[in-house]
């Protein structure tokens, strides 16, 4: 009887470590699933603003040859 009920106190902390795991195991999971959301909206902005982004950086890439020009002839 001692024995069988040292294997069922044996068997309860293994079950109460168990639950602790899984519960550390799922707030892990969640916070992870948070994270790619985040993630995932980040890089739908980049994607959906990609185009006017390179836009103004092929302006901007002119803007500056123009004045490199402007400040050689200047010399």
């Amino acid at each position: 009887m001692s024995q069988k009920s040292d294997e069922v106190s044996g068997m309860q902390a293994d079950c109460n470590k168990a639950t602790s795991d899984l519960k550390e195991t799922t707030d892990e999971l969640e916070e992870l699933e948070a994270y790619r959301a985040d993630l995932h909206g980040q890089c739908d902005f980049i994607i959906k603003n990609f185009d006017l982004r390179a836009e103004a950086r092929e302006n901007e890439i002119e803007a500056i040859g123009e004045a490199k020009a402007i400040l050689s002839g200047a010399k």
